[in-house]
């Protein structure tokens, strides 16, 4: 992934329902190795988890990888809380503010420790900041619906708070608790839908005029993994495999899709499209991928990634992106548009409207 230096105009961004701002129009140019967390002893007298949490009230970094999950599971898999409630929870937990209700480094550790028998500080669970808020996020991510709903039933009970939120986020609970999934799960109604889209299409807006490339780069990734939660495609962060950077991945119609971020002040070159399709070639047959080019690729590059060979990904670019945050198509199907194209046609690169024809 790369992010540019200096912003630029995306040509001609049509107005839809005449209610896009003149900021809207403007998309701006030049936009872990996951590792094994450990789990201490769970006995409270166990001197092994003693000296961990000594070491955490002493704020020493710790990371044990010697002791291991004595359940023996090495499976990943990760729960499915929707965008809508994870932030139900977040709100309820106080997170906004990189806190997670009133507990310390010490409390925090101990307290997932005696609920979950796992390590919240283990590099299994950086990510951001590393804050105490994050390393939660991180463990939504990474473990099953099983242990988190096992978690956050636990903190619902230190609350003990009996509010129409507390609520809210007992139902999640328990449809995480009980194994529900798909259909079953939290419903999105349209009001909150277009509230969330109206949120991110905000948070683009000030992405794109941030001054700090880096900075906005970093926070784009964060941005397309709550766009792709809300619509439930299950995003991956991104992660590292031997010799390789992966941006992430997600799951449409039960089929995995790597991503590439490019957030450039220039339509990109054949160069970064062709190492893509090589990442992709190196996995299975039917692997596929999504190109995010923000602004675009050249005409010479889309030749040369179709050029004697069947295209395995297609290029989404901010016009794209820009349309789905006001709501003119639903993520899902817009991607199953393009995948179809891809599949039927090769085409890599395809304009919105022709995307978007096939439903009128």
């Amino acid at each position: 992934m790369s992010w540019g230096s200096s912003p630029t105009l995306c040509a001609e961004m049509p107005t839809i329902h005449g209610n896009i701002s003149a900021q809207h129009r403007a998309i701006v140019g030049g936009f872990q190795q996951r590792q094994t967390g450990s789990c201490v002893p769970r006995s409270p007298h166990d001197p092994l988890r003693t000296h961990y949490l000594s070491l955490l009230g002493e704020g020493l970094e710790y990371h044990e990888q010697v002791i291991t999950d004595r359940s023996g599971s090495s499976a990943e898999s990760m729960s499915d809380l929707t965008f809508v409630e994870k932030r139900k929870l977040e709100q309820l937990l106080g997170m906004s503010s990189g806190y997670v209700l009133d507990f310390s480094n010490k409390t925090f550790a101990e307290f997932v420790l005696d609920y979950t028998g796992l390590n919240i500080f283990s590099p299994r669970y950086d990510y951001a900041s590393g804050s105490k808020a994050n390393r939660l996020r991180a463990f939504w991510q990474k473990e099953d619906n099983h242990v988190v709903g096992k978690l956050m039933s636990a903190m619902l009970d230190y609350i003990g708070e009996t509010t129409p939120t507390a609520e809210v986020c007992r139902s999640i609970v328990a449809r995480l608790l009980n194994g529900a999934t798909g259909a079953s799960k939290t419903a999105v109604s349209k009001q909150d839908l277009f509230h969330a889209l109206a949120q991110l299409r905000d948070e683009f807006d000030r992405l794109a005029r941030e001054k700090d490339r880096a900075k906005a780069g970093l926070a784009f990734e964060k941005f397309l993994n709550r766009l792709f939660e809300l619509f439930q495609l299950k995003p991956r962060q991104p992660f590292r495999i031997v010799g390789e950077q992966i941006d992430g991945s997600l799951d449409l119609d039960n089929n995995t899709y790597l991503l590439e971020l490019k957030w450039e002040n220039h339509p990109l070159s054949e160069a970064d499209l062709l190492v893509f399709r090589g990442k992709i070639e190196g996995k299975s047959t039917f692997t596929r991928g999504i190109f995010i080019a923000l602004n675009g690729i050249t005409a010479q590059a889309r030749d040369a990634i179709t050029r004697g060979k069947a295209p395995s990904f297609f290029v989404m670019d901010g016009h794209d992106l820009m349309m789905i945050l006001n709501a003119a198509i639903a993520l899902p199907d817009f991607l199953r548009g393009r995948v179809r194209l891809l599949a039927e046609e090769g085409r890599v690169c395809v304009p919105f409207s022709e995307v978007t024809s096939g439903d009128e």
